[in-house]
């Protein structure tokens, strides 16, 4: 796979972009990964059209027209792949492949370390050897780059040979930066003191939450109790003793404090 992107040092050129391309085969079922960076932002463009210029003008136009209502990530990608899917009878390419991912896992089992001198990077090669290649300028003139037989490019005497790349995992420094977020979100609860005000997601389709004082603070449950709503919590649970607000006349910038029920909140 031959992939043209933006060259930004900070962004597609990061340490992790990198890295990730040495895991890239693996991950996804290629045999090879070449990939090609543009200057930053001014000779970025050619790789840009190729990549959203078009699709984001059809569906402007889409919009503009009355023909469609696009409103979240997904509906863009339903329009593309019902619209543009299908390319022209003299284009360059056959078709165009759109793909929508729901969520993203944020909780990467991979980090590395700095590259130096990204900036000087324009071609990165890869294949299921597990290695990444670099060097300083592409090439596309002749067949034998194409098919990834860079040993019989003949233009190596312009722009050089590739050398290899040795990415190096911190996954040592980013175990205790996670393990030093979950202490802090663990120690959430002194933040509620008696008299704290805050809100609790509600079920209620009319009503996504609901304003809360605590009137006293985090406690550990020596026995079952069960308040108002009828929930019931074990002993040994950490719960907050609260009192609700009840919106004024519908209006929910004006709330009332409901000291007769009572709630508790884990």
């Amino acid at each position: 796979m031959h992939e043209f992107t933006d060259g930004c040092s900070d962004q597609y050129k990061s340490r992790h972009c990198i890295g990730d391309i040495n895991y890239g085969c693996f991950d996804l079922g290629y045999d090879k990964i070449v990939r090609n960076f543009f200057e930053n932002f001014t000779c970025s463009w050619t790789s840009r059209c190729s990549r959203w210029f078009y699709q984001k003008k059809q569906a402007d136009l889409s919009i503009i027209r009355g023909q469609r209502v696009i409103q979240s990530a997904r509906d863009l990608y339903v329009f593309a792949s019902e619209n543009l899917c299908k390319t022209a009878e003299d284009s360059k390419c056959s078709r165009r492949i759109f793909r929508y991912i729901d969520t993203i896992n944020r909780n990467r089992d991979r980090y590395f370390k700095p590259v130096k001198e990204n900036r000087k990077i324009h071609q990165v090669y890869s294949s299921r050897s597990a290695t990444v290649e670099i060097r300083k300028l592409s090439c596309y003139t002749f067949e034998n780059c194409l098919n990834t037989d860079y040993n019989d490019c003949l233009n190596v005497d312009q722009i050089g040979n590739f050398s290899i790349l040795k990415m190096i995992k911190e996954n040592a420094d980013q175990e205790s930066e996670d393990e030093e977020i979950a202490y802090e979100i663990e120690q959430l609860y002194e933040l509620v003191s008696t008299g704290t005000i805050f809100a609790v997601k509600a079920d209620d389709v009319n009503r996504p939450y609901y304003l809360v004082k605590a009137n006293k603070q985090m406690t550990v449950l020596r026995k079952e109790s069960t308040d108002k709503w009828g929930i019931t919590y074990l002993p040994g649970t950490k719960v907050i003793h609260e009192y609700y607000f009840g919106m004024v006349n519908d209006n929910p910038l004006e709330q009332k404090l409901i000291k007769r029920i009572s709630a508790i909140h884990l």
